[in-house]
């Protein structure tokens, strides 16, 4: 394969990836309320959506705050930036000087998921998940409702789900941006990869705090992997 193929291809598979993306997105706000049983949630509204495309353009300020920063003194480490921020708006809340529901809304890079800088660490120094569904509205004290959203329409590597479980736990021990994660997927050695590292001591799936689920169509038929883009419009 050359390489206009090669990146033909890899053009192909973001475009189906965010194709299965707003698949999921449109599944989530239709009155049908497609996750009421899976999930237990209804039916959101366009604007509890954020893309990870959204979370991008929150972050990038953040790293351009981080990197001049760096010029001055060496340090640009998202991570410490956002627990330095967590605790603040934790403060804030806790004292009555901010709502808990209105965390995410004063800090939208808070969605980024990031974790200090340390040699040797799994855990990953900055992570934007496919789609975060801010469930917020309602909160009134530091646990958070949202919930993290990643659409898989392939499988990745035992440590890359290593690293992505490790940063998961962790986020969902701290609880003040998100309560627990969805995994959506096509192809079935995803789930049965992610349960066999979730097994080595996660446990996030029999927490409660993880939730693998295939992407259905509209008839809640699973759909399949046929690695091409529709051309129909999704099922």
């Amino acid at each position: 394969m050359n390489y206009v193929d090669y990146m033909a291809g890899l053009s192909l598979k973001r475009l189906y990836h965010y194709r299965m993306i707003a698949h999921v997105g449109a599944l989530l706000i239709s009155p049908e309320g497609f996750f009421r049983d899976s999930l237990g949630i209804e039916p959101v509204a366009l604007e509890q959506l954020v893309s990870e495309k959204m979370m991008r353009a929150t972050y990038s300020p953040v790293r351009e705050m981080l990197k001049k920063k760096a010029e001055e003194d060496g340090v640009a480490d998202f991570g410490r930036w956002r627990n330095a921020m967590l605790s603040s708006a934790e403060k804030a809340a806790s004292e009555g000087r901010l709502q808990w529901s209105d965390i995410v809304e004063s800090k939208p890079a808070l969605l980024t998921i990031g974790t200090p800088l340390r040699e040797g660490s799994k855990l990953k120094a900055v992570h934007q998940p496919d789609l975060a569904v801010v469930l917020d509205g309602d909160r009134t004290d530091r646990n958070a409702k949202n919930i993290l959203m990643e659409v898989e329409i392939s499988k990745k590597s035992w440590a890359d789900y290593d690293s992505i479980l490790a940063t998961f736990k962790r986020e969902f021990e701290l609880g003040l941006i998100y309560e627990r994660g969805v995994y959506f997927y096509i192809d079935n050695d995803v789930p049965s990869l992610l349960k066999r590292v979730d097994a080595t001591g996660y446990n996030l799936i029999r927490d409660g705090k993880l939730t693998l689920l295939p992407i259905r169509d509209r008839n809640g038929v699973p759909l399949k992997n046929n690695n091409r883009v529709p051309l129909g419009g999704l099922s």
